[in-house]
């Protein structure tokens, strides 16, 4: 589906400013590894900041890869309840499955 995403939630007592975050391909073998997407913070989810921005990104190559991204807040010192990884275009595969299988914050 195009525009897939998964979110997390902190919860009620907990915001994030987060700095970095990594994120692991979700398969075995060198299929539908994510190319362009975005990290996105919300207080609410109606409105999201874009944190992070990849398009045309090749740094997944390898099965069960996991790397490390910045994040480039909006506004230094940002909270956010909620983030989401979404999809905005094909994958390595050229379709819209989202294939991750870890997604860790640092901040």
């Amino acid at each position: 589906v195009a525009g897939a995403w998964i979110c997390i939630d902190f919860g009620t007592a907990i915001s994030v400013s987060p700095t970095h975050y990594s994120l692991r391909h979700g398969r075995i073998d060198r299929e539908d590894m994510l190319r362009s997407w975005n990290l996105e913070g919300s207080l609410d989810m109606s409105c999201w900041h874009i944190l992070s921005q990849h398009v045309n990104d090749e740094t997944l190559r390898r099965p069960m890869q996991l790397e490390t991204f910045d994040v480039k807040l909006p506004q230094l010192g940002n909270t956010y309840r909620y983030l989401r990884l979404v999809m905005t275009g094909k994958n390595s595969s050229g379709n819209h499955s989202l294939s991750v299988s870890g997604l860790e914050v640092y901040g």
